[in-house]
């Protein structure tokens, strides 16, 4: 059983202990170097485990997604929202906010402000799985490597941003 052991187990930064869909289209090891030191800045994972994440904090290898719901906390989703978005929200009062979530990974903070911007992926033959997954990971990645008012001319294999 995975969450068994936690306390004391081995950690790897998050970017080495996120190998799903979304962080191959990432590809983070293959950033130059000072996108790397943007990417450690800048990119926040929602955690069922830890709240919010940054690419270069430790982590164990846990299952606890943000749907889950345990006896005692019930939904982490509804457990985290409290604490997760008046975070973000002072944060989109300073910088712009790129939200990349799923719709559970949504449920667990509130958006506000002019910089926040909800990004939905859209294509004309395909609807999410692993191939949405990954688009967002290139996107990301594509943000990096460029301004933010560019985001609506992303295109990738298909795909395109919509903001709300």
């Amino acid at each position: 059983m995975v969450n068994a052991h936690l306390l004391g187990a081995p950690t790897l930064p998050a970017h080495a202990r996120y190998t799903g869909v979304v962080y191959q289209g990432l590809d983070y090891s293959t950033l130059p170097s000072a996108l790397m030191t943007t990417a450690k800045r800048s990119i926040i994972v929602l955690s069922g485990l830890a709240g919010l994440v940054r690419l270069t904090d430790p982590l164990p290898d846990y299952r606890a997604p943000m749907d889950a719901s345990l006896e005692s906390l019930g939904k982490l989703a509804t457990f985290w929202k409290p604490f997760i978005s008046p975070v973000l929200q002072r944060a989109a009062k300073k910088e712009v906010v790129v939200d990349l979530l799923t719709q559970v990974h949504r449920s667990a903070l509130e958006p506000v402000g002019d910089n926040w911007f909800t990004v939905d992926l859209l294509h004309a033959e395909v609807r999410g799985g692993h191939a949405a997954k990954f688009a967002k990971g290139r996107l990301a990645r594509w943000l990096l490597e460029h301004e933010i008012t560019e985001l609506r001319r992303w295109k990738f294999d298909g795909w395109t941003a919509r903001t709300r």
